[in-house]
């Protein structure tokens, strides 16, 4: 399997490969082994590849509301409830498997969470999916799924932390 990884700056890569999600286990590391999973419904695929790639290792599996609509404050307080909940700890990663709302709402949790913990973007739609876009556009207010504006157009502030990597679904 050929993986093309391109830096997206600021400590993040994205990571472009056919069968990326089989091989997922491999590119998505946190410092304890243990992460905590918010999808989407809509992304059952990826989301099932994820838990077969990370079984034995999650503490906290979510399924959230990715609608337009889901996008609030409650919805987040959902999400971090239930990673605090299961235990997390600054050393544990979130990986985030959906669209733009999903993988925005999920990363401004991690960036929230015990000050901030590693979060991996698994964009599972063509508008969260940021590598097909020129270079620029990464620090657009248009780009879901990046993390360094998740959550800006619901709580007018932007998060400093973006995604450790992105495994875009091919």
């Amino acid at each position: 399997m050929t993986v093309e990884r391109i830096d997206a700056g600021a400590g993040s890569t994205v990571c472009i490969g056919e069968g990326l999600l089989d091989a997922a286990g491999t590119y998505l590391a946190s410092a304890s082994g243990r992460f905590v999973l918010f999808s989407s419904p809509n992304a059952r695929a990826a989301s099932e590849a994820i838990r077969r790639a990370l079984s034995g290792r999650l503490i906290a599996d979510e399924t959230f509301d990715d609608r337009e609509q889901a996008k609030s404050l409650a919805t987040v307080g959902k999400l971090a409830d239930a990673a605090l909940g299961a235990g997390l700890k600054r050393d544990d990663a979130v990986v985030a498997v959906g669209g733009g709302v999903a993988t925005d709402l999920a990363g401004f949790a991690a960036a929230i969470l015990l000050r901030g913990v590693p979060w991996f973007a698994v964009p599972t739609t063509a508008y969260s999916c940021p590598w097909w876009r020129h270079q620029s556009m990464l620090t657009s207010p248009r780009c879901s799924g990046v993390g360094a504006l998740s959550g800006s157009a619901v709580f007018a502030t932007t998060t400093v932390t973006g995604p450790s990597a992105l495994l875009s679904v091919v």
